[in-house]
């Protein structure tokens, strides 16, 4: 069945919520430092090249920090639909939400083990029994991660937690 509430880890440009909102009439949570995701040396992860520039009345921005944090869901007009959190997802208060709330949940926040392992966490706890979990990023494939750098923390998270999952799911 569609979800009728789901959360996603990392809202970036906001790609992710539109395609929910186009598939099915849930409501969306979502959560993004305001920052935007920043690199060991403190350089923004998402700032590359002309696709990840925002520009905004105030100047250009990174796309996954302040103004410019889910901004094609608001132009086009399903901000009605999507509560948008600020906060590093490590540090959030999932508290105020009960076990089970969402039916879906998308993990694609910050992309270090420890940063997956905690939003992973966070997403089984929220899920509700039968709910869909998507995790982006993962590639368990390491001639993969010479190339996509993003993939590494993903996958070693995975491995590093495989077996209190499998512990979860019997």
């Amino acid at each position: 069945s569609r979800p009728n509430r789901h959360l996603e880890f990392g809202t970036w440009k906001g790609e992710g919520v539109i395609r929910v909102l186009e598939e099915c009439d849930a409501h969306v949570w979502t959560i993004n430092i305001w920052e935007g995701e920043r690199d060991s040396d403190g350089r923004p992860v998402y700032f590359g090249g002309e696709s990840d520039i925002f520009e905004s009345p105030s100047g250009s921005l990174q796309t996954d920090s302040k103004g410019a944090i889910g901004y094609k869901y608001l132009e086009a007009n399903l901000g009605n639909r999507v509560d948008q959190i600020y906060s590093d997802s490590r540090n959030w208060d999932d508290l105020t939400y009960p076990d089970g709330f969402f039916d879906s949940v998308f993990v694609d926040g910050a992309h270090d083990a420890e940063s997956v392992k905690s939003d992973l966490y966070r997403a089984l706890r929220l899920l509700r029994p039968g709910g869909l979990l998507l995790m982006h990023d993962f590639v368990p494939d390491p001639v993969i991660h010479a190339n996509c750098p993003s993939t590494v923390g993903v996958a070693c998270a995975v491995a590093d937690e495989l077996e209190k999952l499998k512990e979860m799911c019997e």
